[in-house]
């Protein structure tokens, strides 16, 4: 008799859990529709397309760019006086947009200091984000590594907005035509960047 309870029992669960499972499925199934849900292989393709794009921004990638018009801009520098890109009209540009709070950005100066003292025949334009920045912060910089190349205060926002600035320190490189050559998001090596100041010149 007990036996016979056992087993009524053991059948009677296997029935409330067959019939638990079929209608939980049924409701996940409507739930969730097969284009929700992200196959293995599918996830190595995005992850190679991120990959893609990340590599053709770092400093150790300098792809071939169709030349567009540098968008001219009005900032003033350390003295306050206007400049605007268009003044340097006809000479080969490099403009380094950098923050004295972005410890990349720093630790890329020292490089640019000395591509700035080696090449002459090009015009460097350090490019501070003074609108999310302080004049402090940048003369304070200036005086104590004695760096002598041309800072540009962007006061208002207006250059880093035309460049579609959204990571720095960024850089663009700019031929004697006005055209947009190259740019880099990010730290360069020094052969890195005198690779790029060849296609400028």
């Amino acid at each position: 008799m007990k036996k016979n309870i056992v087993s009524i029992v053991v059948i009677a669960m296997s029935v409330l859990l067959f019939v638990g499972a079929y209608f939980l499925y049924g409701n996940l199934k409507e739930k969730y529709s097969p284009e929700d849900f992200v196959t293995e292989s599918e996830t190595t393709a995005l992850n190679t397309s991120v990959y893609s794009e990340i590599t053709q921004e770092t400093h150790n990638y300098i792809p071939d760019e169709p030349l567009s018009i540098a968008p001219d801009f009005t900032v003033t520098d350390l003295d306050g006086n206007e400049v605007k890109l268009s003044d340097y009209n006809g000479k080969p540009i490099v403009i380094n947009f950098w923050a004295t709070w972005c410890t990349p950005c720093k630790s890329e100066l020292p490089l640019f200091e000395k591509a700035y003292k080696e090449n002459e025949d090009i015009q460097f334009l350090m490019v501070n984000l003074t609108s999310k920045d302080k004049l402090s912060s940048v003369n304070e910089i200036m005086a104590k590594n004695g760096y002598t190349f041309d800072v540009l205060l962007d006061n208002s926002g207006e250059a880093s907005e035309k460049y579609g600035i959204y990571s720095i320190p960024t850089t663009y490189f700019i031929d004697k035509n006005g055209n947009i050559v190259n740019h880099t998001v990010g730290v360069m090596e020094e052969e890195v960047l005198n690779e790029k100041l060849d296609l400028i010149r």
